[in-house]
């Protein structure tokens, strides 16, 4: 039986999956519980204000912090808390 080029890429886009999970898992166990607060709070204001930046470094937080008169007050709270 042979795989067509969609079956080959469904099958390695499977066998990544538990991958990125790990990835993604281990990711947030390195956040502080007020990084996590704010992940959350700020999801939406990151995906309206903040969508084209990398990720790393702070940049997400600095743009959040730019654009602080554009954000929830869910999320602006979450940033306050926050150390700089």
């Amino acid at each position: 039986m042979t795989l067509t080029m969609f079956g080959r890429l469904r099958l390695l886009a499977l066998a990544a999956l538990p991958l990125l999970v790990a990835t993604a898992a281990a990711a947030q166990r390195n956040m502080s519980p007020a990084e996590r607060q704010a992940t959350q709070a700020c999801m939406p204001d990151i995906r309206s204000h903040c969508a084209n930046v990398e990720r790393g470094s702070g940049r997400i937080v600095a743009c959040l912090r730019q654009n602080s008169e554009k954000l929830t007050p869910e999320c602006r709270q979450a940033l306050d808390g926050l150390q700089r």
